[in-house]
């Protein structure tokens, strides 16, 4: 006999010989989960500047009282510039003021450039003289994000109550950040709990309209709501009720489907979007979350997007991830094309995207060792 078989046999021995007794396996279970919030921040100041027209006829810079976002480490200033242009000096028509304004970070422990949207306005008492909106623009302390202007002097005294005063208004939105962190299981549950019944109460506030105080108007419907929900969730709509000279009850919403706002809605008070399915809605609600910069919503749009790619309409997809900003989206449909590309390139919507789009053509060729 072998070995190996007096090996198996021993075994079988020791086995039998245990067989009257009972093992019993102690198993320590455990459960976590994690939770990553996407952050995002809107910052709103506004900067008066007084008695413009008692400058000397120097060139001179004004300063703003610095301020902060919600990142303590993080200080903003603005800068406007001006010099009076004697008419008399430049044969021109009327004396004028002309500068530039500015925005810039201080130099911090965080110093890096930081990518940042939002505008930079120069207004007098009656009119905008400048109205600049930037988007995805880099921005630091060597880097600044500066826009010229001309302004005549009849238009700074435009009336006397306001006291040759200008203003400027900056609205800043910071980029994303993913803050993430492990829950212990015994809390999951009940947490899952408690944000179940608030999505279904909020849910039952937006379908039943009780204490509304506004209502949305699109494509001839009426949709009850309440401005204290969509200024919580929404900056866009927090500075139109918190702007608004009027108490704003209405707010009507052009070139957009009422099936689109009613999901925008229904994200809004619950968190969630159910039965997002169909490919023309998800592209009109990521239109919206845009507007509205509701970014948990965008995220909801690119999950279910990304989990439904196929041949026909992941050249689609990728023209939407590239206009709405959802990089990770667009490397997915990159590596999709790639991955099956004899099958892509016989669509209609590879067809468009080439003649449509052929920087993201170009995109997918650089990344790609395929020789098309």
């Amino acid at each position: 006999m072998s070995p190996a078989t007096l090996f198996v046999w021993f075994l079988a021995a020791v086995s039998i010989s245990h067989s009257g007794g009972r093992a019993e396996l102690f198993t320590i279970s455990s459960s976590q989960y994690a939770v990553s919030d996407l952050q995002a921040e809107h910052l709103s100041y506004e900067w008066t500047i007084q008695n413009l027209t008692l400058m000397s006829k120097n060139k001179q810079c004004f300063q703003s009282p610095h301020f902060r976002t919600a990142n303590k480490y993080l200080t903003w200033g603005l800068e406007l510039c001006s010099d009076y242009i004697d008419s008399n000096r430049y044969n021109g028509y009327d004396n004028r003021y002309n500068g530039f304004i500015k925005l810039y970070t201080f130099p911090s422990k965080d110093s890096e450039d930081l990518i940042i949207s939002g505008s930079l306005k120069l207004l007098n008492s009656e009119n905008i003289i400048i109205n600049e909106v930037f988007k995805s623009q880099s921005v630091g302390p060597e880097k600044p994000i500066k826009y010229p202007y001309s302004l005549s002097k009849s238009e700074v005294r435009v009336s006397s109550d306001f006291n040759s005063t200008v203003t400027v208004h900056c609205e800043i939105d910071m980029p994303l950040k993913a803050i993430s962190k492990v829950i212990d299981g015994g809390k999951s549950q009940n947490q899952k709990t408690q944000r179940s019944e608030l999505s279904r109460d909020y849910s039952v506030l937006l379908n039943q309209g009780n204490f509304s105080d506004m209502t949305i108007i699109v494509e001839g419907e009426r949709l009850s709501a309440h401005k204290a929900i969509l200024s919580a969730r929404s900056p866009v709509f927090a500075t139109l009720f918190d702007n608004s000279k009027n108490e704003t009850t209405q707010v009507k919403i052009d070139n957009t489907e009422v099936a689109v706002v009613r999901a925008m809605l229904e994200y809004i008070y619950t968190g969630d979007v159910e039965n997002l399915k169909e490919f023309l809605l998800i592209h009109e609600l990521l239109a919206t979350a845009d507007k509205f910069k509701l970014f948990g919503l965008k995220s909801i749009c690119g999950d279910i997007l990304s989990k439904n790619l196929n041949a026909e309409n992941v050249a689609d997809v990728m023209v939407l991830s590239d206009v709405h900003g959802i990089d990770q989206l667009k490397k997915l449909t990159i590596e999709f094309i790639k991955k099956h590309f004899e099958d892509v390139m016989v669509t209609e919507g590879y067809k468009k995207l080439k003649e449509k789009s052929p920087a993201l053509l170009m995109e997918i060729l650089f990344s790609s060792d395929k020789r098309f």
